[in-house]
């Protein structure tokens, strides 16, 4: 995928971005096919040339949908929709529907996981008690009483 500016991102693009309200900035993720699935978080300028990428391992092979965005962090869920890489092969073959490389698997766990939007470092993952499903993220935002950015 070649982002404007002819630099090369490392991972698809997610139909999902997210857009910053005051620069206009996108943060974006994407997988990175591999032995494992990876997540590769971007961060590019309004009209698209790619500033900054980071890839992070998934805790298992899955499908991250969406992620949100506030005035410190982006955010996304690790859902426990296992990819079947068989049937993944299968897709990409165009054999078979994209719906299909996924099983349920709650024994996995689903994770919230918090990232810097300054270096896209991972900075939080919590796991949650009950596995849930998601697709699309409504908002989020910064809790105003923790303080300026860095305050513990």
């Amino acid at each position: 995928f070649r982002t404007r500016g002819g630099r090369e991102a490392s991972s698809n693009f997610s139909a999902h971005f997210s857009r910053c309200r005051r620069t206009g900035d996108l943060y974006n993720h994407g997988l990175i096919l591999g032995p494992s699935l990876r997540i590769n978080l971007m961060h590019l300028t309004g009209d698209g040339v790619l500033l900054r990428e980071r890839a992070f391992d998934l805790p298992y092979d899955t499908f991250v949908h969406d992620s949100c965005l506030t005035d410190r962090f982006l955010i996304y869920f690790v859902l426990p929709w296992r990819v079947n890489k068989k049937k993944l092969l299968r897709f990409l073959a165009g054999l078979d529907p994209f719906g299909s490389c996924y099983e349920w698997a709650p024994e996995d766990g689903c994770f919230v996981r918090i990232h810097s939007r300054d270096d896209l470092s991972l900075v939080h993952e919590v796991r949650l008690p009950r596995p849930l499903t998601l697709y699309h993220i409504v908002d989020a935002c910064d809790d105003v009483r923790a303080g300026p950015r860095g305050a513990s």
